[in-house]
């Protein structure tokens, strides 16, 4: 059987001095107040946490709602013509039809068109 000293049923601790008792002291409250900070920052961030999960609930059932209201789930990518062949977003086939109209008018294309 392994026993330590502090176990012994013999082992009396010295007795304390002034000093050592005032610095154990000071020690023994300085821990607890540690202690009650540390727990109260746990219950603040434990509130926050649970008000967190109430914003987000209240959030997904407005989002439930609108997409409800549209007809389904809405996809967050941008809308694109799926018969575009070359897969184009509408701003670049934009931009495509406006410089393939400003070559066509552009007058050396048609003097290299006739040639």
């Amino acid at each position: 059987m392994n026993t330590t000293v502090l176990e012994h049923p013999t082992f009396t601790p010295a007795p304390l001095t002034d000093p050592a008792r005032r610095w154990l002291t000071s020690r023994y409250q300085t821990d607890e107040k540690t202690i009650a900070a540390l727990e109260a920052e746990r219950a603040r961030h434990m509130a926050e946490a649970a008000a967190l999960d109430v914003l987000i609930a209240d959030m997904q059932a407005e989002q439930q709602v609108r997409a409800a209201r549209l007809g389904g789930v809405v996809s967050l990518l941008p809308a694109v013509d799926l018969a575009d062949d070359e897969g184009e977003l509408p701003v670049e086939a934009e931009a495509h039809a406006a410089a393939s109209q400003q070559h066509r008018e552009h007058p050396y294309a048609q003097s290299e068109g006739a040639a």
